[in-house]
């Protein structure tokens, strides 16, 4: 079954912006997302990583134009890449299920 069509007058947008935070960031972290929309044996893809101050800003598809058997996930990253020699990188992750207007805070492992 198709969503219901969007009344305009409610204010409703095409996505819905929620922006991620993980309270255990290093401050020479790089950070980037990626958005995996999928919609029957549909999948789209979002990356943001060369915008460092939007990259944990996710346009989820708002719960209106999602059917029940629709899903969402996004990835988290937090990255660190060193000049020093011999080259050093370190990646921490998330990878979860979202929802427009759901829990946006998460926990990256531990720093090594």
């Amino acid at each position: 079954m198709d969503p219901p069509p969007r009344d305009p007058s409610t204010g409703a947008k095409g996505v819905d912006s929620s922006r991620f935070t993980a309270g255990n960031l290093d401050p020479d972290e790089v950070l980037s997302s990626n958005l995996f929309p999928q919609s029957g044996n549909t999948v789209a893809f979002n990356s943001v990583f060369d915008q460092p101050k939007h990259a944990w800003e996710v346009n989820l598809v708002p719960d209106l134009a999602l059917r029940t058997t629709d899903s969402q996930h996004v990835e988290i990253f937090a990255s660190i890449f060193s000049s020093s020699e011999p080259v050093r990188q370190r990646v921490r992750s998330v990878n979860r299920s979202a929802r427009a207007g759901g829990p946006t805070s998460i926990m990256l492992m531990d720093r090594d």
